[in-house]
């Protein structure tokens, strides 16, 4: 006779940080760990780019980078929300079809801010880390980091938005020289060559 186990509590996450292993280890009996693919494998139709900018042109090089790609199709990764919603009202105004996605929207904003973005209403979608969670676009040509995440992990997850289905993808990195160390680290992390390139002019 089989019996099902009704109180199994099975736990899905696209990375394993610290942060989601403590709470598997708060909510589950001696939890197994499955992996599907390789850990920290990056997917290699992905084409990742830095480029080297001082902080005060950092907006200025984003617009250069948007200009000189106009079949973008992507999403612009910030570390804040404030961020998220300054840059989103520059390009607005500048003419860009762009709109923010951050903690303070509402489910229903959120909802027709993703619908439009869904549609190709709009070009581009700049967010948080948080707030784009569970974002699950397929076509997206481009991603940039308009700052490198703290945690090279995020990079992955952040890159992975792109080159989906056998498609392949450019994940952009808009990098401080001070910052040439995490692009370092990365590499070695995903076991993939970066391309530094120079802002067109």
């Amino acid at each position: 006779k089989n019996t099902v186990n009704r109180d199994s509590i099975w736990l899905f996450s696209a990375t394993m940080p610290p942060e989601v292993r403590a709470i598997s280890k708060n909510y589950m009996d001696a939890p197994k760990e499955v992996t599907v693919g390789r850990v920290n494998s990056g997917n290699v139709n992905i084409d990742h780019q830095y480029f080297i900018i001082a902080a005060h042109h950092r907006y200025e090089a984003l617009k250069r980078l948007i200009d000189f790609n106009p079949g973008m199709y992507g999403i612009i990764f910030t570390r804040t929300k404030a961020d998220a919603q300054d840059i989103s009202e520059k390009l607005t105004k500048a003419g860009y079809d762009i709109e923010a996605l951050h903690g303070d929207l509402t489910q229903q904003q959120r909802d027709k801010v993703m619908g439009r973005f869904r549609n190709k209403s709009l070009q581009l979608l700049i967010a948080t880390d948080v707030a784009a969670r569970g974002i699950d676009v397929d076509g997206i040509t481009h991603v940039i980091n308009y700052e490198l995440p703290d945690d090279m992990e995020v990079y992955t997850h952040r890159a992975g938005r792109t080159a989906r289905a056998g498609r392949s993808g450019i994940c952009m990195s808009l990098c401080h020289s001070r910052e040439t160390f995490k692009i370092k680290q990365t590499e070695k992390l995903i076991n993939a060559r970066f391309n530094r390139l120079d802002i067109p002019n």
